[in-house]
């Protein structure tokens, strides 16, 4: 077997070994598995497992408004790029794999609650802030909550270590005021920061 996968790139390997993606570009199908067309916000079109795209709740009403996967129909993301899509279908295909116990039921001090929690948290870190920030949106637009809740913690914990600056240099917002109206929102809220002296 290794000599006839030496040399061989992963897409001949796939075929020599039948071995089936789970995302397909262009819209390719997957023979007899049920999958799902999507086009994302950048023009990117590929298919899922059915299993997979109904487990994110936008894509499984746009499902049930159709009743069923309609043949030949690509269902458009109009807010979400590939790049977004990929980290989302990541997270829902490893909790598919995991699934999470009721909350009622959760063991913190556990040792399945805490390796969830260790992939949970390398998932997140990989990210830079920006793409934290751009995957929250996603997951909204998408109703993945646990996603979104999980990237919310995880910005709301950087953002307590970060000045002002920082964090505006991180997501790349523009810092619009003018001096006079820093000073002023400054004296406006100085019961607020009493660390900043008072304009003479």
């Amino acid at each position: 077997m290794a000599n006839k996968i030496s040399g061989k790139r992963p897409e001949e390997i796939r075929i020599l070994l039948d071995i089936k993606t789970e995302i397909v570009h262009d819209h390719e199908q997957v023979a007899n598995e049920p999958n799902v067309a999507l086009e994302t916000s950048d023009g990117v079109k590929c298919v899922v497992d059915y299993d997979v795209a109904r487990s994110i709740p936008i894509i499984k009403e746009m499902i049930e408004e159709d009743n069923g996967v309609q043949d030949d129909k690509i269902y458009k993301l109009h807010n979400v790029n590939y790049d977004d899509l990929l980290n989302v279908l990541q997270w829902v295909k490893h909790h598919m794999a995991r699934p999470s116990p009721p909350e009622n039921a959760r063991n913190p001090g556990s040792g399945d609650n805490n390796a969830e929690n260790s992939w949970e948290e390398e998932f997140l870190n990989e990210m830079n802030d920006a793409t934290q920030l751009a995957l929250i949106l996603a997951c909204k637009e998408l109703g993945a909550e646990n996603l979104v809740n999980a990237a919310c913690n995880k910005v709301g914990n950087m953002l307590k270590r970060k000045t002002v600056e920082e964090i505006r240099e991180g997501l790349g917002i523009k810092d619009d005021f003018s001096d006079d109206e820093r000073e002023e929102i400054r004296r406006q809220n100085q019961w607020a920061m009493p660390e900043v002296p008072p304009a003479e």
